[in-house]
């Protein structure tokens, strides 16, 4: 490593650490801080260049790697696959699932993924997005609970009077830390469900997550609830979009605008 450090410093032509005797600490200098700050965009560009020749090299130009979260998949997914087929010189979609939003992103930026739907705004200047909808949140109950029989959206104090379950794949700031009557992890939304089904609890949940697979639970507005999270479909922004790719972001782009959020109630 230390041969590689003074190799750079020739090049640079000037000191890039501070070495320390001994076994102290290395820092940068001042200098060793402006190449930093220039080797990471440099670093993405290198991952987004390789990640389009590697499309190439295995012979994937009319497939695309799609990162959806679960509830996407349900939700939208099958109307965009649908879209996509009636259209000529459809790609395949290799789909990858994950519940974490920061998995996906990080895949994208790594060029393992070629699309993901992730949430809005981006934090990471290396990824570019289009906007898909608006997905407010809901809270999911049994439907013996009292949230049920109000008559009307329950308040946020009212649904945290309650035993609340708590999920990774839910972002919200104001979330109870662990204490009596809690159920805190990240889980998937089918475990999220049955727990609520079997009175455990109730949950606070993007309403794209919610299906109708239970009779035993409602999904209910909130009165006072937290602003609705913007869902979009991101790509890296260094990547070169190939035809298939930017076909399969059209396609959600067109139904994802169709999509109805405006209704929350029982589930069948």
């Amino acid at each position: 490593m230390s041969q590689q450090i003074a190799a750079l410093e020739r090049l640079a032509g000037v000191r890039l650490v501070e070495r320390a005797r001994g076994a102290g600490p290395v820092t940068l200098t001042e200098a060793g801080t402006v190449l930093l700050a220039h080797a990471e965009p440099m670093l993405s560009r290198l991952r987004a260049a390789r990640a389009d020749i590697a499309v190439i090299a295995d012979g994937r130009t009319h497939e695309v790697r799609l990162g959806v979260d679960p509830g996407i998949g349900r939700r939208v997914l099958p109307a965009v696959l649908g879209d996509l087929a009636g259209q000529p010189h459809a790609p395949g979609v290799l789909l990858v699932e994950t519940t974490s939003d920061d998995h996906r992103r990080a895949l994208l930026e790594s060029g393992d993924l070629d699309l993901a739907v992730v949430e809005l705004p981006l934090a990471d200047s290396r990824l570019a997005a289009a906007a898909l909808l608006r997905d407010r949140f809901i809270v999911l109950a049994p439907v013996c609970s009292p949230l049920a029989g109000l008559g009307r959206p329950p308040t946020m104090a009212e649904i945290l009077s309650m035993r609340t379950i708590w999920t990774g794949n839910t972002k919200l700031a104001d979330a109870p830390p662990s204490g009596e009557g809690r159920v805190r992890g990240a889980m998937p939304y089918e475990t999220l469900q049955a727990l609520v089904a079997a009175g455990q609890g109730v949950a606070i949940v993007p309403e794209v997550l919610v299906d109708a697979g239970q009779s035993a639970v409602v999904a209910l507005e909130i009165a006072d609830g937290p602003p609705p999270r913007m869902l979009g479909i991101a790509w890296h922004s260094e990547r070169q979009l190939g035809r298939p790719v930017q076909a399969l972001q059209a396609a959600f782009q067109r139904q994802c605008a169709g999509v109805d959020r405006s209704a929350a109630g029982a589930i069948a």
